[in-house]
């Protein structure tokens, strides 16, 4: 099956509007964590400080299908900084489904760029079964009761000269 075309697109200032239209409509529907703060705190807080997290729009045909919010932290046990995957909204239209592989796929080519180590992703809504499925298919691995993680391959190589 050919890889659907998905472009992440960092939100900046010149987007803002256009993430928080987002976020109204369509942010809260279908959590995928359970955090302290509402989604849309967690949006800011990303969105002032680079080394907390990220937030993306997700587009396809140069359309906004949805967002990603993914927060940062450092971890010793894991070698370096860990992206938490808070929230991955799609507009509900039909065959978005299909779109999550790549999206997936576009987050992790992201994150490694970002020097990232490690994906995790936290299931805790109703029909975690289903999506704790989908993402064991694409290479997460169970941690704990609701904690999946991916490690991120790293291919950047060093020369050998000093």
């Amino acid at each position: 099956m050919p890889r659907l075309s998905v472009e992440l697109l960092l939100v900046t200032p010149l987007f803002m509007r256009e993430f928080f239209e987002l976020l109204a409509k369509w942010g809260e529907q279908d959590t995928l964590s359970e955090p302290v703060l509402s989604l849309e705190e967690t949006a800011r807080r990303l969105l002032v400080d680079p080394s907390a997290g990220q937030a993306w729009l997700i587009r396809s045909g140069g359309k906004s299908l949805g967002f990603a919010l993914v927060s940062y932290r450092f971890s010793v046990r894991s070698g370096g900084k860990v992206g938490f995957i808070e929230q991955v909204a799609l507009a509900p239209i039909d065959g978005v489904e299909q779109f999550l592989p790549a999206i997936l796929q576009e987050l992790e080519d992201d994150l490694a760029q970002k020097s990232v180590v490690k994906m995790e992703v936290s299931l805790k809504r109703p029909g975690r079964k289903r999506r704790k499925r989908f993402f064991e298919e694409f290479g997460f691995l169970t941690q704990s009761v609701d904690l999946l993680e991916k490690v991120i391959p790293y291919n950047e190589e060093f020369p050998l000269n000093f």
